[in-house]
């Protein structure tokens, strides 16, 4: 080997000695095939409830309607007994007091949130006098304004008598406050004022009122209890009675 060649053979085994001090940066091997994007998973979405809660301006409580009935005692008074038809006998003097007793029935229904109808009738037998048997029927309608109890409307009354041709009909406005059956104990209220009733060829104003407390024990159930009160003035003096005053006690369901 030549001097020559000897020189180069060490410059190569120097500069292959220094570069193995430096170690190089390593170059990451590319795969062919690209890893997959991992995919996030959203949560189902609940189907929404068809029964979802009232909002909180909704009306509460209010349900379709209710129908209750019970016993009724009481007294009547002031007017005249009538000749029953065909007898030419003059009209006697009804008694100042006389006490009765019979049978109430109230259904209330609801159309719509806002408005209510309700028939409230009531049988009495008067032991006292000729012993009639008087009957009241009121069908009544109310516009019961949002978030409210107190409704307003008219109202249409129908009495008769048993033992005298003395039927008597008027229309008349008035007020309630309408029984809510979701509370445990809530009042209520019906007055009805109508301004011209014609009772044997002679006529008057009559005054309507009804009220009380309504118990429910359960008030989920739909059960409960009425205690209260009805009264009737002033017919014509030529029928009897004049007035009457009743206490209600009974049962009822709201739906």
């Amino acid at each position: 080997m030549t001097v020559a060649a000897r020189w180069a053979c060490g410059l190569l085994f120097c500069f292959a000695l220094a570069a193995s001090q430096f170690p190089t940066a390593a170059v990451p091997a590319t795969s062919p095939f690209p890893s997959p994007t991992p995919v996030t998973s959203a949560s189902p979405t609940p189907p929404a409830n068809p029964f979802s809660n009232p909002s909180p301006g909704a009306a509460q409580g209010r349900q379709n309607g209710y129908l209750a009935a019970g016993y009724l005692f009481g007294s009547a008074s002031g007017g005249q007994i009538a000749p029953r038809p065909g007898s030419t006998s003059t009209p006697m003097t009804f008694p100042n007091s006389a006490s009765q007793t019979g049978f109430w029935a109230d259904l209330m229904g609801r159309f719509g949130p806002d408005y209510v109808a309700d028939i409230e009738y009531e049988n009495n037998k008067i032991d006292g006098g000729d012993r009639p048997f008087i009957s009241y029927a009121q069908l009544r309608a109310l516009y019961e304004p949002a978030k409210s109890l107190i409704a307003f409307g008219v109202g249409f009354l129908s009495g008769q008598r048993s033992t005298s041709n003395a039927n008597f009909n008027a229309f008349g406005p008035g007020l309630a406050y309408v029984p809510d059956p979701v509370r445990r104990l809530s009042p209520y209220a019906w007055l009805f004022f109508y301004p011209h009733i014609t009772a044997s060829g002679s006529s008057s104003s009559l005054f309507a009122a009804q009220g009380g407390l309504q118990f429910a024990p359960a008030p989920r159930s739909g059960f409960f209890v009425r205690a209260g009160f009805s009264t009737h003035c002033c017919l014509p003096s030529v029928t009897s009675p004049k007035s009457d005053f009743s206490t209600l006690v009974g049962l009822g369901t709201s739906f």
